[in-house]
């Protein structure tokens, strides 16, 4: 069996097994085309030499649409092509093994020469009897004729006597527009479509609505494989080449079918590509007066694409707003045949233009209106751009305009009689969903200085902007966006409050959500609302946890200490850290939240496990606002026994030396808590250590000695 290992540095790993599958296809067919033709069709090696092979190509074929057997020549080289597999056409030397090629391609390109044959194509929907009577077809020997193109004559008179509708053959003679230098897929594409057209009146015995379907076939057989906006474009421009083989179909135009099987994904790019091509002609047109092919082509170009717009306008075709706008502007379609929604965006893009070159001065004309009509309508032009204004970062006249309706619906009896209610109906039609979508994405996308200037915008807005809050709250990935959203809410006070508690009580809500949430109700609530956030002390994420207890010693202060001492053994040593550093807001006169934390800073035994270096550092830092007598000589005692080995005598059995960061706290605590005992202590460290060692215990020492000498001033 062939090895086929050479494919995987030449192709995706993907399209390796489908590569593979060609390979043996094509070389099975190769060899039974010429091994065929010694036999007739019924003898048993001509047999042999089909089996299988329908079976290989309609599992190859899939859902595409054919495969095209192509005789290629650049300059010496010469090849067979196949195309209709991948993207792009394979080389058959460069699927199959290279002795294998050395001794097959030579022949098969005779077989193709010796019938001045220059491509087959087999349809996906090919009979296994079609498939392999097109075998025995093909591998007849030529007919020797002096006359040129009778081989040809012979072979499809022979495809017409037996039916064979599911394969196109092109031979030298069929081609058309050689003239033209048009790429050779392009030319192959033309070439095709002309002789299926005219090969279709020619079947005898076929049902006439099976040949009124074939018709049809032709252009999507031919037309969808082609993936290229570019060689579709030629297609098109050069469909007369195909007018005279459809002449047997008068309700047949041309460039319709094929603008009709363009796919959708393709329709825009290849429409860019017609008016592209159209600004090309058209420049060269003007500088150079008279050239004849120019204007032809423009002319073509001119027809082609109004043809395509007729598509785009009939069908809903992907992403075809940009390329119809362009359209419009060029002339090539008229405002009135757009779509609407078009139509509108259009009007709008126009009004906003005018707008922020201040030839639409809003604020002016609401000011100075004299009637209800002219208020109206202004206001409602201001509604109509409002979205797209944003979206392009103007804040200021908008926030302008805003503060102005503001100022009308609350000013009844100023301006004309009905201003105030005009006013306040347009302030409540204004804030659309589109236009919250457009806040939203400035917001998100922003940065601080723009998330300040929508802020201002929405300021009027009142308890109206919560909802565009709480949605970037919950759907934006970026933390500072969710914080700054968090922050609004906050600025509103008590007016957020009951969405702030209806929403911190839902079930659903992602982790982060609720973290924000309670940070607002922490910020914003009451002691009443202090059983709220006890609910979630236990609540699965730890910084859900942390924001907890930051909002219970905001909302109740002293009574929060018994949380805090519980959050002092959470598993989370994060959590354990936030409740520490809580405590120092309002330090607590209670023993037990005094042990707890001084077995947090302790010295422990040479088997004990220490406790987190960044906890110890949070204690040291809380233990330091505990100063104040009955307390500050039980810290100073611990922390001296710390930090000191002459003093290890206070813990018996303590070995374990603290880390520097630790030490550093310790030290700098001892500046606030010290007596006279920790002074030879903190010389004694000013002497050993590193230097921020060093320089901490001469700071902290001076501060003691500072504060008792001021003490006994004092006296």
């Amino acid at each position: 069996m062939e090895s086929f290992e050479f494919l995987k540095s030449r192709f995706k790993s993907e399209d390796v097994p489908k590569v593979i599958q060609l390979s043996e296809l094509s070389l099975g067919m190769i060899k039974a085309m010429l091994r065929s033709g010694y036999y007739d069709p019924s003898h048993p090696s001509a047999l042999s030499a089909k089996v299988g092979l329908y079976e290989e190509f309609t599992k190859l074929i899939g859902d595409r649409e054919n495969l095209t057997f192509i005789r290629k020549e650049t300059g010496e080289k010469k090849d067979i092509l196949i195309d209709g597999l991948l993207a792009e056409p394979l080389e058959l030397t460069g699927i199959v093994a290279k002795s294998t090629a050395e001794l097959f391609v030579p022949r098969f390109l005779d077989f193709y020469e010796r019938r001045t044959l220059l491509s087959y194509t087999v349809k996906r929907d090919i009979s296994q009897k079609e498939f392999e009577a097109f075998i025995d077809l093909m591998s007849q020997p030529p007919v020797a004729s002096a006359r040129v193109g009778e081989e040809a004559d012979r072979l499809t008179g022979a495809f017409l006597g037996q039916g064979i509708i599911n394969v196109s053959v092109i031979f030298a003679g069929d081609v058309v527009g050689s003239d033209r230098h048009l790429p050779w897929r392009v030319e192959l594409a033309l070439t095709r479509l002309s002789k299926d057209l005219m090969m279709i009146p020619l079947f005898k015995g076929v049902d006439p609505k099976k040949l009124s379907r074939a018709k049809r076939q032709v252009f999507e057989d031919i037309i969808r494989p082609v993936r290229r906006p570019d060689f579709i474009k030629e297609i098109l421009i050069n469909s007369d080449l195909v007018v005279e083989a459809a002449g047997e179909f008068k309700d047949i135009n041309i460039e319709a079918e094929i603008i009709n099987n363009i796919p959708d994904n393709l329709m825009v790019s290849t429409t860019q590509e017609l008016i592209t091509d159209l600004d090309q002609i058209r420049k060269r047109v003007e500088s150079v007066v008279g050239q004849e092919g120019f204007q032809w082509r423009e002319k073509r170009l001119l027809s082609i694409t109004k043809l395509i717009v007729n598509r785009l306008l009939r069908e809903s075709v992907p992403e075809a707003e940009g390329i119809l706008k362009d359209l419009f502007a060029r002339g090539l379609v008229l405002f009135d045949d757009l779509p609407k929604p078009i139509q509108e965006r259009i009007i709008v893009e126009r009004l906003v233009e005018e707008f922020l070159a201040g030839r639409l001065p809003i604020a002016e004309k609401l000011r100075t209106a004299a009637t209800g009509k002219d208020y109206l309508k202004t206001a409602n032009a201001f509604g109509r751009i409002l979205a797209e204004v944003i979206r392009r970062g103007a804040y200021a006249p908008v926030t302008e305009v805003i503060q102005l309706l503001q100022q009308h619906k609350e000013k009844a009896g100023s301006g004309f009689p009905e201003r105030a209610e005009l006013a306040r109906k347009t302030w409540e039609g204004i804030f659309t969903p589109v236009v919250m979508d457009a806040v939203l994405e400035r917001f998100e996308k922003g940065g601080k200085e723009v998330r300040q200037e929508v802020l201002k915008l929405l300021g009027p807005l009142g308890t109206g902007a919560i909802p565009v809050f709480l949605q970037l709250m919950k759907e934006s990935k970026d933390r500072w966006v969710r914080k700054s959203a968090a922050t609004a809410i906050i600025q509103m006070g008590d007016l957020a409050l009951p969405t702030i508690l209806t929403e911190v009580q839902k079930k659903d809500s992602e982790w982060f959500v609720v973290r924000n949430l309670l940070g607002i109700l922490g910020e914003i609530g009451r002691m009443r609302e202090a059983g709220t956030v006890r609910k979630y002390l236990d609540y699965p994420q730890a910084r859900v946890r942390e924001e907890a207890l930051n909002a219970l010693v905001r909302l109740v202060k002293e009574g929060s200490e018994p949380a805090l001492i519980g959050a002092m053994m959470d598993k989370e040593i994060s959590v354990r850290r936030k409740a520490v550093a809580l405590l120092a807001q309002n330090p607590s006169t209670n023993p037990e939240t005094l042990a707890r934390l001084l077995d947090i800073v302790r010295r422990r035994g040479k088997k004990e496990p220490e406790e987190d270096e960044a906890l110890q550092i949070q204690a040291c830092m809380t233990l330091a606002k505990y100063a104040r007598p009955g307390m500050s000589e039980r810290i100073e005692e611990v922390l001296l026994g710390a930090v000191s080995r002459e003093k290890r005598w206070l813990l018996p059995g303590a070995e374990q030396e603290k880390s520097d960061k630790a030490k550093l706290a310790i030290i700098q605590a001892l500046a606030k808590v010290g007596s006279k005992d920790c002074i030879p202590v903190l010389k004694d460290l000013e002497k050993k250590g590193d230097k921020e060692i060093r320089e901490a215990a001469k700071a902290s020492r001076e501060e003691v000695e500072e504060r008792l000498s001021q003490k006994n001033n004092d006296r």
